[in-house]
């Protein structure tokens, strides 16, 4: 930096850089947010948008209709306009916006041994602790590459389910839309009831 910059020009290029942890950071990110979690304590789930603000608290959006799915030992509310479910298996399952073959947004509800492969997949950027239906879990949010290229956040449960598989949850958007649908994921993410 020049000697002729002003203070506020020179807070403002630090500012402006963008946040990117590192691998060795991760592990004390989790620590933090699990230490805040809790401390805080958490009410439902909250997606991300930009720069990690968090989406306004969800409420069922009543342009929409919602229609409640069973999947495995779980149900989730999913919008009426959404095609689906492809059932993957038994326990997974599958919502999309848009067309199949080029979706404009994803829901998952998936049951992994491990989910290494999606978070890889993933440029995460965004890293925290959450609840869905009362149990803690994991938020990993970032960006995926490919087609279509958007964001994605990946919700899973800590608690392995008796078989040793855990429970997760898969909000794809793209890049343009992942804004105004983050508000229906969160929605989605709220409504899972596990055990029928």
């Amino acid at each position: 930096m020049t000697a002729s910059m002003s203070k506020s020009t020179k807070i403002a290029t630090i500012v402006a850089k963008p946040f990117r942890p590192s691998q060795a950071s991760v592990g004390l990110l989790i620590a933090i947010a699990l230490v805040a979690s809790i401390y805080v304590g958490v009410v439902g789930v909250h997606l991300y948008l930009e720069s990690g603000q968090s989406a306004a608290p969800a409420q069922f959006d009543a342009n929409l209709t919602w229609v409640r799915r069973p999947v495995g030992e779980l149900t989730v509310a999913i919008p009426t306009n959404w095609t689906g479910p492809v059932g993957l298996t038994e326990t997974e399952s599958s919502w999309c916006l848009g067309q199949p073959e080029e979706p404009n947004a994803i829901f998952n509800v998936l049951h992994y041994a491990s989910y290494e492969s999606l978070i890889e997949d993933m440029d995460v950027t965004n890293l925290s602790r959450t609840k869905v239906a009362g149990q803690a879990a994991t938020l990993y949010f970032g960006s995926v590459h490919g087609t279509p290229a958007g964001r994605r956040s990946l919700v899973v449960l800590d608690d392995p389910r008796p078989d040793g598989h855990r429970i997760g949850f898969l909000c794809f958007a793209r890049e343009d839309l992942w804004a105004e649908l983050t508000p229906v994921f969160d929605q989605i993410l709220n409504s899972v009831r596990i055990g029928k």
